[in-house]
């Protein structure tokens, strides 16, 4: 059977640490539930979620596991608010404080979807920065081997 994959593992130790239930999780992000249990990996959709419910913590590390787990803690622009009592921010259109939107359905789907693709840009650039600095490192790695192989 397939193990959960290292950006769930990694998810779940953010939760574990921040003390926030599973299904406390699944409410903020929006994300399914019960998609941490499934010993299979996770979508790009839903690390978007997670990296939009949690800003402080460093995209990097949760790709990859390399750095620091958290930036530090965010500051409150356009109208952000705390959602949970460990600093992380979300929009304050958010279900989660409990307030009705006070713009028009269309107009609100519109602002969501239109934040949904700049998450999904934001982290396509990250994961093509990441990947070309791997590239870079192979390339050099097989440089090296290519130069050690020469030698002898």
């Amino acid at each position: 059977m397939q193990e959960n994959s290292p950006i769930k593992k990694r998810i779940l130790q953010v939760l574990d640490l921040k003390e926030i239930t599973r299904y406390e999780f699944y409410k903020q992000s929006g994300i399914t539930r019960g998609i941490l249990d499934q010993n299979n990996g996770i979508s790009e959709e839903n690390i978007a979620k997670f990296i939009e419910c949690m800003p402080d913590i460093n995209t990097h590390w949760l790709l990859t596991g390399h750095g620091n787990m958290e930036y530090g803690r965010p500051t409150n622009i356009n109208g952000s608010k705390n959602i949970i009592q460990t600093g992380t921010t979300e929009n304050s259109a958010q279900i989660i404080d409990g307030r009705k939107n006070t713009t028009s359905n269309k107009s609100a789907a519109e602002t969501n979807e239109l934040q949904t693709l700049k998450q999904q840009f934001t982290f396509l650039e990250k994961e093509n920065h990441l990947l070309t600095k791997e590239n870079d490192l192979l390339k050099r790695e097989i440089d090296l081997l290519k130069r050690e192989q020469q030698s002898k």
